[in-house]
This record gives C-alpha cells, structure tokens and sequence, in this order.
C-alpha cells in the first residue's frame, strides 16, 4: 500500500461548506471522498480521476477523467473526458476547453474556445465565445466580444450586440442581433435578423421574415425567401425572392413597430427582460452584466416551460409568391407559398477529419475512442500532491493562491464563514433541455391548391398566430444512467423526420419543435363577390374596350381587367400600362411584366397614403394565373 504523502506548501482548511485543498504544485486526485471538499487550489495543473462534488476549483490546466459537479473554474486549459452535466457553471478565462458540455446555465468571463459541443439553456459571455462543434441554446448573449460558430448552430435568441456573429454551417435561429453578421451556411433559417453595422451572406441558402441592416452584401448567387428587408444600400444581383421595404408593404402591414417589436428586431431591447426569462432568483450578483448602464437587473425568475414567442402577435403577415422571382419557371401564382426547411444531422467535426462527422457513440461517455478526440497530453506531475484511494476525505473564491498558504494559521475559523459561496450541486440527473432538433417550416404544395378562384389568390394574408414553438428543452430520463443521459444525441436526417411527421405524431412530433405556417382562411372582402359588370358605372365605360373575336386568352383577361378598372375614378399609370397590353394582345410581353407592373401598384399606392382595393388584389391574381 502507498504511503499518503503530503508534501510542504500544502494546506487543508476547513469551511463550513467543506475542506479547501491549497497546494502550490500539481494536485492529482484519484480517489472520491467521503467528505466534502469546498474547492481546489493549485500553483500548477490539476487531475482528477474519480466522480465528487465541490465549488471551485483553479489551476494551469484542468483535467477530469469522470463527472465532477463544480460551479466555478478558473484554468487557461480544460479537458472533459466526460460530458460535463450541471445545473450551473461558471468559467473565467481566457481558455481552451476541449469537451463537451450539456448545462443549464453558463457564465463566461473572458474569451473562450470550446473544442466540442455547446448545448446550454442561457449562456451569459463577457469576452468572446468560439464552439468548434454544435450549439444549442434558448438564450445566448455576448458582450464586448464576438460568437463564432464552426458547426451548425440551433439558438432561440443570440444577442451580440457589440461583436460579429459567424455562422459557417446549417443554421436555425429566431432571433439574431449583432453588429455585424457573417453568414456562411448552406441552408440558415433565421426569422428575425437585426445588424447595426453589416450584414454579409455567402452562396447558400436563407430563409427570413425580416432582415434590418444598414449595409447588406449578398452573395450573386444566393437563393431563399426574405419577406421584409431594410438597408439603406442597393442590395445588388441576387436570387433571393421578397426583400420588400416597409414603403412596399406600408399598405398592408400599416403598423411597422409593432411589427418590428414582435420579433425584437426593434432599435431598442430591453436584455433585463430577456434574461429575467430564464435566470434564477438570486442569482443576479453572480451572474456577469448584459453590456448596459442605467438599467439595473431585477431579480429574475424561472420558469419552466418557456414562453411563446408569438403568443401575442397579431399583426398580419404578407406573402407574395415569386414576386421578383425571374428564374422559376413551374411557379404561377404572386404568392410565395411556405417552403419546408429541415435542418438536416449535423455533428462535430475531428480536427484531423474536417470533412468527417462524429457518430453519436464519439459523444458518449463510454466511448473508449474518447481520449483520441480530445487532445490530451500525459499529465506529467514534477511534485505533486497525490491523494491515493486509500484516503478517506464538495464553489467560489478567486483568491491567489499564495495569499492563502501565507495566512496565519491561527486565525479564528469563525471568521472565515463570510467566503462561502453558492450551493452545491449533486444531484447530476437534473431535467434539463436540449433545443429542437430540427426546424420544420410545413409546405402546402400548389397541386394540392384547387383552381377556385379563392385560393388561386396570389396575396394572402396569413397571421403570426399560426407559428408554434414547443418547449425549448427535452427533459433527460432520471431513470438512466449518467453516461446514458448525458450523450447528446446528432440530429437526424431529413428522410427520418419527414417520415416520422406522416407516420407517428406521438412522441416524436411531441420532441421537435416546429416552425409551422398554415395558410388560414381570406379576409372578409376578398373572399367577397367583385362587382358584376352591370352595375359598373359609365365613367369607366370608356375603359372597357370591345371584344376582339377569337381570342380565347382575352376572354380570361377581361373580367378581371374591367374589375380592376372599375375600382379607380382615374387609374394609375401601371393599370393603364397593363389596360394597353392587354389590348395590343401583347400576351408574351405581359407575362415578363406582370410582376413589375403589380410592384408599381403597389408603390403607387404607398406614395398615396391609400390601400390597395381588394377587389384590385383578387382580380389581379387571377389574372396573373389566367396569363400563364
């Protein structure tokens, strides 16, 4: 049996939480003990073999072989041969983390490197934050710093107001802010984007309700759906469908700020009642300061089930179906229908195989390839202190080391109870929640639209009430074991979703959240009768020209055309554009020009202050889809 030596420099100090172990030189634990220890303090690295509870723990380098439940730690390097569960965590860096980590809730001071997988409900980052592998969070804000995802990215809200967002991989994001943005992605689905300085898209696809930003720089060939879209630059040749101004659609979403506030794209956001969402009371002293003055944080409470986030919208939202689009050929109708966006499975990526995925089993504590994935160095101790198994002795103090093995020994214990610190946490099956696993965006395909002239209408007026979005976090089984219930498991493919939204809506429907856009029901007036063409009054009867002979295309054209007439005592230049081609039977024409010539409407009526008659709207769709 070895002998349990404890060499000079070394100090064991009792606290009311437990023991604190200072030790100048390297501390290699390789044992749990049945005591608690309150932290550990190390003039060089420290490793830890066995599963226990403490408060903190600070060193050159950090290495946990098992589980350990511990709220702060300071260290210029981390290495996780286990995923690293909890409930909280806090990390002052700067550091390089090589690992993964599944955690309620993190703070982070300074710039931090995670060579692994991120999946946390709030992360709270005063520095920079760079995950190599995937994100998932509910709430991540950044300040005075920047995020840069290298895998895909699954985030509710990312507030990075002061820094750049960098977004190289398939992303699905609510909320994004930032003050510049660079997005890198195959497919990003991100509904509300808001960038004070620069927004740049490479080649790929996007898919947005709103997208705000002085500066926009899109890629020739980027594709995808932006409905609303502000800058006060040209966006230059590109693919993207939409990408109307407010002044376009001022008639139809006539209360742009409460538009702009439902999706917390407005100028201003208050981040304190954000994060009052998701915080824990009393946790508002320890928890690092969103980068703001003159609000003082309130103390927050938790909920559970998270909050809607469209609960309370009302505003109408505006399709138009390939209305700028000039290369799809199949479409015919104005209305951009809702197209299904599934974010396919996604996992982290070796640093020596960048173009290989990790399976699932690589994520797992169990996974006897682990050390291979994490590069660690043999921890060679010059003198350390070593506690062997035989030894029978669980957050945060952020004094030096050397102060503490220089105080007097005889100071009154008593004293001392003024520097403990949070909690300890030992429960580690805690239910806690992982984003979604994939974003679905339903799709109503046009064979499945009948030919009335109802749902032939090019506009439609959907509202943001149909959007849904399940819970945030997927509680992990307490009945499993720790390695079990810690592995976080790679998204699945898009055959395995599709096939497991037609072929059971039990548990796994119940387990994704969806972005869902059903297309509900007309308005009152455009589902309504247009006039008939006897009770058109003479004043336009000079517009309603005389019908040629065996034309079967003019047929088509002429009812909605005197429709649209009928609405206006003096039609607009773009109606009477549209009345004089049709009358030339300029057809082919026409059909390039149709959509240019409802813009025109629609800017003419903006510069009115006027809005666009339904009538117009209905009799204008259909004759769009008649002209094709």
């Amino acid at each position: 049996m070895r002998a349990l030596t404890i060499p000079e420099g070394t100090l064991f100090e009792q606290l009311p939480q437990g023991i604190r172990l200072c030790y100048k030189g390297d501390i290699c634990l390789e044992e749990c003990f049945t005591f608690p220890i309150s932290a550990i303090l190390a003039g060089g690295n420290i490793e830890i073999s066995k599963s226990f509870a403490l408060e903190s723990m600070k060193g050159s380098s950090i290495t946990l072989h098992s589980p350990v439940q511990v709220q702060h730690i300071e260290t210029s390097r981390l290495v996780l041969h286990q995923v690293f569960i909890g409930e909280e965590l806090h990390l002052k860096g700067p550091m390089e983390l090589h690992g993964n980590i599944k955690i309620k809730r993190l703070f982070i001071e300074g710039n931090i490197s995670i060579h692994g997988n991120l999946q946390a409900e709030t992360c709270i980052v005063n520095g920079s934050l760079n995950v190599d592998g995937e994100l998932r969070a509910a709430l991540i804000v950044v300040n005075e710093g920047n995020l840069s995802v290298r895998n895909s990215a699954q985030i509710k809200r990312a507030i990075v107001e002061d820094g750049t967002v960098s977004l190289n991989d398939e992303s699905s994001i609510v909320l994004l802010r930032a003050k510049t943005a660079k997005i890198s992605c195959l497919n990003a689905q991100i509904r509300a984007l808001r960038v004070s300085s620069e927004l740049s898209i490479d080649d790929g696809n996007i898919v947005s309700e709103v997208v705000i930003a002085p500066k926009v720089s899109f890629h020739p060939q980027l594709q995808g759906r932006i409905m609303v879209l502000e800058s006060s630059e040209d966006l230059g040749p590109h693919m993207v469908k939409g990408c109307l101004s407010f002044a376009d659609l001022g008639a139809l979403i006539p209360d742009s700020d409460q538009f702009l506030q439902q999706r917390e794209v407005q100028t201003d956001l208050n981040i304190d009642e954000i994060l009052s969402e998701y915080l824990l009371d009393g946790h508002s002293d320890q928890t690092p300061k969103p980068h703001q003055e003159s609000k003082p944080r309130a103390n927050p409470k938790w909920s559970d089930k998270e909050e809607n986030l469209n609960k309370e919208a009302s505003a109408v939202r505006i399709i138009l179906e390939e209305s700028l689009d000039e290369h799809s050929d199949d479409d015919s109708s104005l209305e951009l229908s809702a197209s299904k966006i599934i974010i396919d499975s996604y996992g982290v990526r070796n640093e020596k195989e960048d173009n290989s995925d990790l399976d699932s089993e690589d994520l797992s504590e169990d996974s006897e390839d682990s050390n291979e994935v994490l590069p660690t160095a043999p921890f060679k101790s010059k003198l350390a202190l070593k506690l062997p198994s035989t030894a029978v002795f669980d957050e945060p103090d952020s004094e030096d080391l050397e102060d503490i093995l220089q105080e007097n020994a005889d100071e009154p214990k008593e004293d001392l109870a003024g520097e403990q610190a949070a909690v300890i946490v030992h429960n580690t099956n805690f239910n806690t929640e992982t984003l979604p696993t994939t974003f679905i965006r339903n799709s109503i395909p046009e064979d499945d639209y009948t030919q009335s002239e109802e749902q032939e209408s090019g506009l439609r007026i959907v509202s943001d009430d149909s959007y849904e979005f399940d819970d945030i976090i997927t509680p992990i089984s307490e009945e499993g074991d720790l390695e079990e219930s810690s592995i976080i498991e790679p998204l699945s493919t898009v055959e395995d979703d599709y096939s497991s939204i037609e072929g059971n809506e039990s548990e796994e429907w119940a387990s994704m959240s969806t972005i869902k856009e059903d297309i509900e029901e007309e308005i009152t007036l455009m589902n309504s009768s247009p006039p008939k063409q006897d009770e058109i009054t003479l004043e336009h009867k000079e517009d309603i020209f005389p019908e040629p002979e065996n034309d079967p295309i003019y047929n088509k054209l002429k009812d909605d055309l005197n429709t649209i007439l009928s609405c206006y005592d003096d039609p607009p230049p773009p109606i009477r554009k549209l009345r004089d081609m049709i009358r030339a039977q300029e057809y082919a024409i026409l059909q390039d020009e149709v959509r240019y010539i409802w813009s025109q409407i629609i800017r003419y009526h903006t510069q009115h202050g006027t809005a666009v008659p339904p009538f117009v709207i209905v009799a204008f769709n259909r004759l769009n889809t008649n002209l094709r």
